[in-house]
């Protein structure tokens, strides 16, 4: 499975074409607990094949910093390809 990451992102974690990262697709609850599905199995690998810049940057200094979270800011997002979660949600449902 593939994955884009923004410039920021891979410069922060040292991240190159080609790279893999480990990537959560789920989170536990009391249902998968109960089930014994473990952690590991929400974990899927991605392979970086692309780093993509945006022009929207959120910085300490710019006006909506104090109104996005971590997870609203585009430095922090990985793109995925159609396929790759139709692949991750077959395997989670799966389980």
């Amino acid at each position: 499975m593939v994955c884009l990451v923004s410039g920021a992102l891979a410069k922060q974690n040292s991240l190159n074409i080609g790279d893999t990262i480990r990537f959560a697709s789920g989170y536990m609850d009391n249902q998968s607990i109960k089930a014994g599905i473990s952690e590991d199995e929400y974990v899927v690998e991605l392979e970086v094949v692309g780093i993509y810049e945006h022009n929207h940057p959120i910085t300490p200094d710019s006006q909506d910093y104090q109104y996005t979270w971590p997870y609203e800011n585009l430095d922090n997002m990985i793109l995925l390809p159609g396929t790759t979660m139709n692949h991750m949600m077959a395997d989670i449902n799966q389980k």
